[in-house]
């Protein structure tokens, strides 16, 4: 019955371009759903809306989790994997998005993008401790633990990018989820700046006078 409810929700949205006032308004042409079913699943609309963000979430999970090669996937690829299959299953629902008036748009992407944010991060922190382990993250001290952080950011940049792709097939969305999560691992992992810094430390501990005959 839940996803009953969830499917009579976007229904009238899609329908009327605007969020119902209250619960009883989605019942009104259903024969196998009522007002009684709403309150034993939800609070109100709001805690229906955000139940529809969180299931576009553990879908995404259920979908990476169905993939026998996902395991066996570095890190990098993983994060790659999660972002390619988080907007397929947003595309799924665009129509759903899109009819939202765009004073109303735009509020119902403030709130989801926070609900979506906790599930996000500790996804993200798992992905971090593999990282460590594989050495494809380096340690970098009281920055560290900031990479969720930092990778719920790219994640915000990519939702926004596509809600406002207009390019054929979103192409643009899938170049932008390459060069942003690509960029994201290159800065997690150890680069340049972090070799350079490294011998710094080095030869500031070590010093010797390279002059001297």
């Amino acid at each position: 019955m839940r996803e009953r409810i969830i499917e009579l929700y976007k229904k009238y949205i899609r329908e009327n371009a605007m969020r119902p006032h209250t619960p009883d308004e989605l019942f009104r042409d259903s024969e196998d759903a009522s007002r009684t079913d709403f309150d034993a699943h939800f609070v109100n609309i709001k805690d229906l809306e955000d139940a529809i963000w969180l299931d576009f979430f553990e879908e995404t999970q259920q979908r990476l989790r169905r993939e026998s090669v996902y395991e066996d996937y570095s890190v990098r690829e993983k994060l790659l994997a999660f972002y390619f299959t988080l907007i397929e299953v947003l595309k799924e629902n665009r129509s759903y998005l899109t009819a939202i008036p765009q004073k109303g748009f735009k509020s119902l992407l403030e709130r989801p993008f926070a609900i979506i944010k906790t599930p996000c991060k500790q996804y993200f922190e798992e992905l971090m401790q593999i990282g460590s382990a594989s050495q494809e993250v380096y340690e970098r001290k009281l920055i560290s633990g900031q990479y969720a952080n930092l990778l719920w950011l790219e994640t915000e940049y990519i939702l926004q990018f596509w809600l406002k792709d207009n390019s054929a097939n979103y192409e643009q969305t899938d170049a932008a989820i390459e060069k942003a999560a690509n960029l994201g691992m290159d800065l997690l992992g150890k680069n340049v700046a972090d070799s350079v810094f490294d011998f710094v430390k080095f030869a500031f501990q070590r010093p010797i006078n390279i002059f001297k005959v």
